[in-house]
């Protein structure tokens, strides 16, 4: 039987990487396949399998959350090769945004018998992002979740440390350029959305769309941790592009710098800081999707 190449992720949160992994040779097996299994223990061996296994029109498989997706985009953008996606983590966006089945047999019979849909990467600070960027508070919050705190609590600890840090943030001094557009605010968030979805159910803007070859920029300009907790209301509600202090824009490149130096994450990833330069690579990411009725 022709053999896909499998990674599997063992730390995603309730990780059961043996058994994992029999369960997509078993499915795999009742469509005529069996899996080459690489159980990936962090990000360089990620990076290491994707580039191995980027072979044109070959089929690989990866079993994780966003954060073991993330890892292997490096390898595979740009390649002709087709990403099935088994998804196993904490929030599963892009599951979530291409429509994928949590049901592991379900998500394996898509990756073999659905069809190849091509979809855009971010690329911000030499990192592939599939979902979304963010600069400033939320990736502060990424950098001070760790790992076994997010095994624990799942998207809870995002929550919980995100108001630990709420009332110590301060805003800062931005100068964002957007396809030659130049913008100064006092902000706290920058978005940079590739999907439509910024986290779990969350939408960052309901036109958004992860193959229109922009990348969809919400600027949240704020003075205080009152407007700060106002508009994040606003974004869990869906009305964020109403507030005043919100600016949005399309673009195929964004230049930011910050006074001071913020964080930066990509796909809910530490992705070093500001300065920072981000851009869209079209279709750059073929992916197995469901078949359209």
């Amino acid at each position: 039987m022709r053999q896909v190449p499998v990674l599997v992720n063992v730390r995603a949160r309730g990780a059961q990487p043996e058994r994992t992994a029999q369960q997509i040779d078993r499915a795999l097996s009742q469509l005529g396949l069996t899996a080459q299994v690489t159980l990936s223990h962090g990000r360089e061996q990620g990076e290491a399998w994707a580039r191995a296994v980027a072979q044109p029109d070959a089929l690989v498989l990866v079993a994780g959350g966003d954060g073991t997706l993330s890892s292997v985009l490096s390898g595979l953008a740009g390649s002709r090769a087709r990403l099935g996606i088994v998804p196993l983590g904490t929030g599963n966006c892009l599951a979530r945004e291409l429509g994928l089945p949590r049901s592991l047999p379900q998500a394996v019979q898509v990756a073999v018998l659905g069809q190849a849909r091509a979809i855009d990467l971010g690329q911000v600070n030499g990192r592939h992002f599939a979902v979304m960027a963010g600069v400033g508070f939320d990736a502060q919050v990424v950098a001070q979740v760790g790992g076994s705190l997010k095994n624990l609590l799942g998207p809870w600890a995002y929550v919980l440390q995100g108001l630990a840090l709420l009332a110590q943030y301060h805003p800062a001094h931005l100068e964002v350029e957007l396809d030659g557009e130049r913008l100064e605010l006092l902000g706290w968030l920058v978005v940079l959305g590739n999907a439509a979805l910024y986290a779990y159910r969350w939408r960052l803007a309901k036109n958004a769309r992860i193959d229109d070859g922009l990348l969809d920029v919400c600027l949240f300009g704020a003075r205080g941790v009152g407007q700060v907790v106002a508009e994040m209301s606003r974004v869990l509600t869906g009305r964020h592009l109403e507030a005043p202090q919100v600016c949005y824009r399309r673009a195929a490149q964004v230049r930011i710098t910050s006074r001071p130096d913020l964080c930066v994450q990509a796909d809910g990833e530490p992705a070093g800081a500001t300065p920072l330069m981000a851009s869209i690579l079209p279709g750059a990411l073929k992916v197995m999707v469901p078949n359209r009725g």
